[in-house]
């Protein structure tokens, strides 16, 4: 996999034994940058382009950008979905199709008895497993003491459901300590996944770090 941009004059590239890191140390390309994939990934027009084997690929299938770490839990709604998703099909397979019609058949008497004791008519419009699966909110559990755990839980989960995928972290390895960031990139690595680190400072090296540093001149350094 590459990454190119017109105002990098380089290009990034992935494979399975370093992480890719991109240092940009000129304030309104970073946020140009970070702009444009965002824009892309909403579904607008840019200038970043990733591809595979010479060929581009859509950013807003292959490609994940993570920006704001505090209080956040991954939980967002396309991943509710997908668990959702997940757990519904698994329902109507063996061994579990029984208990689910037992469970959703039981659960459709309660409620007309409930609603027989009140002498109220009703009707069950949306009575299946997603329907359930969605009232009870549920969620994927990500309670880690530790950001590195739990981003990288989102990362593994969203690569399951979703394949191989870049996944674009800005300012991550400013509010995680050295040792914290050496283990999670080396997890990530161990799971095939490829991942750019992007900051407007430089850090210390990761021993699998692979990095370009675009100082404010816009030169490649």
């Amino acid at each position: 996999m590459k990454l190119t941009y017109p105002w990098f004059h380089t290009v990034l590239e992935w494979d399975s034994t370093t992480v890719q890191s991109l240092v940009i140390e000129n304030p309104g390309l970073l946020y140009r940058f970070l702009c444009d994939l965002q824009a892309q990934m909403n579904g607008a027009d840019g200038e970043v382009v990733v591809s595979e084997k010479e060929s581009p690929i859509p950013i807003p299938k292959r490609v994940e950008l993570l920006t704001d770490f505090i209080g956040w839990d991954g939980n967002n709604r396309r991943v509710v979905s997908k668990l959702v998703g997940i757990l519904d099909k698994a329902s109507a397979e063996d061994p579990f199709l029984r208990e689910r019609n037992i469970i959703l058949s039981g659960l459709e008497k309660y409620i007309y008895s409930l609603a027989d004791s009140q002498d109220i008519s009703v009707c069950l419009d949306n009575l299946s497993m997603t329907a359930l699966l969605k009232a009870i909110g549920i969620r994927i559990d990500m309670e880690y003491d530790s950001l590195g755990d739990r981003v990288f839980s989102y990362l593994d989960f969203v690569s399951r459901c979703e394949g191989d995928k870049l996944f674009v972290l800005y300012g991550f390895r400013s509010i995680l300590s050295p040792g914290e960031l050496e283990l999670f990139s080396q997890t990530v690595l161990q799971h095939g996944m490829k991942l750019l680190l992007v900051d407007g400072v430089e850090y210390p090296l990761l021993t699998c770090e692979k990095r370009v540093v675009i100082d404010m001149d816009l030169c490649v350094v």
